[in-house]
């Protein structure tokens, strides 16, 4: 009997954890008893909240990065399509300046070709070629159609200014255009009103049917005469008719002619641009009051000059 309620006690006291306070003031030590099994159920409790409690820091650390992962996502997202836009739009560009390319050179080919054509027929020193300003052309019309071509060539190599390598070759033609357009009578001498023109009209001394062989530009005495082209001055004195006269030769047969002039300026011999001072508007010779006699000839032949003036 004895020995069970030893063995009862013993298995009792098992139990329970004992912890004792030792106080240093005090002589009294005191004695905690802690059943064995509620601390195991507070271990295993702590342990519990441990655990959760790391569950949902590491599910909020989780939410978080998902968050930011989803964030970044979307905003790759979005600066994918911009790419992809951005990427389209340049194609778009690329495909729109090549074909922009295509039909620049397609023209700058076109008009350099019909360029040098025409420069060809009116430049060439060959037989046949239109300098000879014989026949029924003008120089007023070669004027008009390089004056076309040149403006659109000029336009064309605007908007392309890359290109300017595919007409490199026309230098040297279009300095020969220059020089030779620059012979051809296209300046108005002298400013006033046109009082007679080209061709038969009546004669104001005898008042019969004669042929005006240029026109009469009506201004003030003493008033400027400006060289119609560039040329070499051959005559500058008195002519039977004209008064006092300057005449101008522009190469392959063409002349002007300045009539009834009050002075000449320029000198017989003297080469001269156009528009540069010529002579002074007069009343010379047979004449009936201040005025420019103007005419333009084609190998001594005398041709309307409004088919050239501008």
């Amino acid at each position: 009997m004895k020995s069970e309620m030893r063995k009862a006690k013993t298995k009792k006291h098992k139990e329970y954890l004992s912890i004792m306070l030792i106080p240093h003031s005090q002589d009294r030590v005191r004695v905690i008893k802690i059943s064995s099994f509620y601390l195991k159920v507070s271990l295993l409790v702590a342990v519990l909240i441990i655990f959760i409690s790391g569950l949902i820091v590491i599910n909020i650390n989780l939410s978080n990065h998902k968050k930011s992962l989803e964030s970044n996502i979307e905003n790759l997202s979005k600066l994918n399509i911009d790419q992809k836009n951005m990427i389209s739009e340049k194609a778009n560009a690329i495909k729109s300046l090549e074909e922009r390319e295509k039909i620049i050179n397609y023209k700058i080919n076109q008009f350099t070709e019909r360029y040098k054509d025409m420069a060809e027929k009116y430049l060439s020193d060959e037989p046949g070629s239109k300098t000879n300003r014989s026949g029924d052309r003008t120089e007023r019309t070669f004027v008009d159609d390089i004056r076309v071509l040149k403006d659109n060539l000029d336009e064309l190599i605007n908007e392309n200014s890359n290109q300017t390598k595919d007409i490199t070759g026309l230098a040297e033609i279009e300095d020969k255009l220059k020089k030779y357009t620059a012979t051809i009578p296209t300046l108005w001498p002298a400013k006033g009103r046109l009082s007679s023109r080209f061709g038969e009209r009546e004669d104001p001394f005898n008042y019969s049917e004669r042929f005006h062989a240029g026109i009469d530009i009506a201004a003030d005495w003493g008033s400027d005469i400006l060289a119609a082209a560039e040329g070499t001055v051959i005559t500058a004195g008195t002519m039977p008719g004209y008064g006092k006269a300057v005449v101008v030769s522009h190469g392959h047969g063409l002349t002007t002619l300045y009539g009834h002039i009050s002075a000449a300026v320029a000198k017989e011999g003297q080469k001269i641009k156009k528009g540069q001072l010529v002579a002074r508007v007069g009343s010379t010779g047979r004449s009936t009051g201040p005025h420019l006699h103007f005419e333009v000839r084609i190998n001594g032949t005398p041709v309307d000059p409004l088919k050239y003036l501008d």
